[in-house]
């Protein structure tokens, strides 16, 4: 064969292999967001078996994504598989140190775990990459009201309800707070909206993680109460300073 004719089959054969490769490339795209949407249709179902599948397979795919990471993360802590959600958010945070989702989760998993330092360090990452997040002020406050740190969280729960008037079980416990740090004027103001919305208890153990699990929701039958918490709070206030009073 001719020297031109070596090149000329050359340069077919490159161009032939760099279009197999972009074909290849892209299918492999199309199959893994296929994956992510079933997971995610899944997952909405609360069909957690399946999503972990689905997820496990984009996975397969692009090893390397802290979306897909992140997903199964999420759908292992929905099944109450607390260590493999850890180690599929940890590498979703280790892959994308500015999202802020990861460390989020990373933080409710660890409280369901009772480890409440570790929680607050994760919610506390979230609020520095982004602060206009309710929800993730108020599970700060609660992590460290939980773990002994009650005059460290009124700060976290004011911003919550700075950033959410109507969020109610906010208001309760920073009333919880005040009140532990005898700011008994402050409490009382704070407790006002739980009152008149009828607040469930939060710091129950099952309310504690329905309002980590479905913040701004209802809270499920298991976690409500017939009297209302933050009512009844007050009661003990006023009637406290109408002892002391008295006492005086």
């Amino acid at each position: 064969m001719r020297p031109g004719g070596v090149l000329l089959a050359l340069g077919a054969t490159t161009l032939l292999t760099g279009a197999i490769l972009a074909w290849n490339a892209v299918r492999q795209e199309r199959q893994f967001r296929v994956l992510l949407a079933a997971g995610d249709t899944a997952l909405a179902r609360d069909e957690t078996v399946d999503a972990v599948e689905a997820f496990s397979g984009a996975l397969g795919l692009k090893g390397d994504s802290m979306v897909a990471h992140l997903k199964r993360g999420d759908s292992y802590r929905r099944r109450g598989e607390l260590a493999a959600a850890l180690r599929d958010l940890r590498e979703a945070a280790r892959l994308d140190d500015t999202a802020p989702r990861p460390a989020e989760l990373l933080g409710d998993v660890n409280v369901a775990l009772g480890r409440y330092e570790r929680g607050v360090e994760d919610y506390r990452r979230f609020v520095s990459l982004d602060d206009r997040q309710p929800r993730v002020w108020y599970k700060l406050g609660l992590a460290l009201y939980q773990d002994g740190h009650a005059a460290q969280a009124v700060d976290p729960l004011r911003r919550a309800v700075g950033l959410d008037d109507r969020l109610a079980e906010g208001h309760y416990l920073l009333g919880v707070c005040l009140r532990l740090n005898d700011r008994n004027d402050e409490a009382l103001k704070s407790l006002h909206p739980g009152i008149t919305s009828g607040v469930y208890d939060v710091l129950s153990p099952q309310a504690s993680v329905a309002s980590r699990m479905s913040y701004g929701g209802t809270a499920p039958a298991q976690a409500t109460s017939t009297t209302c918490p933050a009512r009844a709070l007050a009661r003990t206030i006023h009637e406290t300073g109408t002892n002391r009073a008295g006492a005086s």
